[in-house]
């Protein structure tokens, strides 16, 4: 879909990860942010919705057999 529109990923993330952050003044606290170092976890979805990996806190905590 994003491609599609020729939205660029981290633009088409903001509305759901950085842009909430800074509203709750949370991104002082890395939150929000994918950076080295930040507190981020992260759902990776494939192109059916089904989960591929969770991390969490930097750590792989689920991730789909192949």
């Amino acid at each position: 879909m994003v491609k599609g529109r020729g939205l660029p990923i981290h633009e088409a993330l903001k509305p759901f990860t950085a842009n909430p952050a800074a509203f709750y003044h949370l991104q002082r606290n890395g939150i929000g942010l994918l950076k080295r170092g930040g507190s981020a976890n992260i759902l990776f979805i494939d192109r059916d919705f089904q989960i591929v990996e969770v991390i969490s806190s930097g750590r792989s905590i689920l991730e789909k057999r192949r």
